[in-house]
């Protein structure tokens, strides 16, 4: 359910950023081609990254996971140390830099409108 949820919110960003692409006229100016390429190329990247790290840490707790792309029922449950060194190794930290830097560009393209 909250996967659709965020589809349907990246969707609207989306639909919102093209509307206002024929709203404003800027189709012939480069700044809003890069800023919808970068978007696109923002949720592609968070989603191939996000899902391999985290499918790894459900299949680890006992929930279902994907595997290439196949939903796989949960198999055995890892021990709470082995979900604790997990978890350390995680590395939130690069998907909440390719999302918010990539947002903080796309903004940056938006408002300053370079070319």
């Amino acid at each position: 359910m909250y996967n659709w949820i965020v589809f349907l919110h990246m969707a609207g960003v989306l639909v919102a950023g093209v509307l206002i692409g024929f709203v404003g006229h800027w189709w012939n100016q480069g700044w809003i081609w890069l800023s919808l390429g970068l978007l696109v190329l923002i949720i592609v990247a968070m989603y191939l990254i996000g899902s391999q790290i985290y499918s790894r840490l459900r299949k680890a707790v006992w929930l279902p996971y994907f595997e290439k792309r196949k939903p796989q029922t949960p198999a055995e449950p890892l021990s709470q140390l082995e979900v604790e060194k997990l978890v350390i190794h995680l590395r939130p930290e690069f998907l909440t830099l390719i999302g918010f830097g990539g947002l903080l560009i796309i903004v940056w393209l938006m408002i300053f409108k370079p070319f």
